[in-house]
Order: structure tokens, then C-alpha cells, then sequence
């Protein structure tokens, strides 16, 4: 099984939670130079969240994917589980 994570940038049309780390921010009509479109009056700044992605692949097909908007717990959770993975077993004596 493997674990892989990557940080990739989302759109949330809502507020902006404590919880989620904010990278950057847009507007909602954007103009050819990248910019706010001046002619809509209503055009809010929109903000662009960092997500994690958790994926798991198993050499039997199994393919699991999660986003997260706590990346930190997403590296946490990936780091634990690769350490979990390449462990090797306690060898029992009998």
C-alpha cells in the first residue's frame, strides 16, 4: 500500500474558517490581466484554500482518496502510516 500527499490549491465561495489556511485570494470576475473586472459592482475577493490529499493504492485495486483543509494533519496522518507500512513485524518465538 502506498501513501502519497500533495497540497493543492481550492475555491470555497464561503468564508474563510480559522481552521483553513488561506494561500492566496481571487475575485470573482477576474479580467484578462488577472485583476478585479471592474465592471461588475458585486465582485467580491474570493478566497484560495490549501487542501491536502491523502490517496491510498493497494496492489489489489483498492484506490482511496480524502482532501482535508488541515494539511499539517494530512502530513501527520500520511507520515504515520508510511512508518506503519515499512515497520517490520515483531518476530515471535515459540
Amino acid at each position: 500500500m502506498t501513501t502519497i500527499t500533495i497540497n493543492r490549491a481550492g475555491f470555497d465561495g464561503g468564508r474563510l474558517h480559522q481552521s483553513r489556511g488561506g494561500s492566496d485570494s481571487t475575485w470573482r470576475y477576474v479580467n484578462v490581466k488577472g485583476g478585479p473586472d471592474r465592471r461588475f459592482k458585486n465582485n467580491a475577493r474570493l478566497p484560495i484554500l490549501l487542501y491536502g490529499r491523502l490517496t491510498l493504492r493497494s496492489h489489489s485495486g483498492l484506490n482511496l482518496v480524502w482532501d482535508a483543509s488541515q494539511v499539517t494533519l494530512v502530513h501527520a496522518v500520511a507520515n504515520a502510516l508510511h512508518q506503519a507500512i515499512t515497520a517490520r513485524p515483531p518476530v515471535i518465538h515459540t
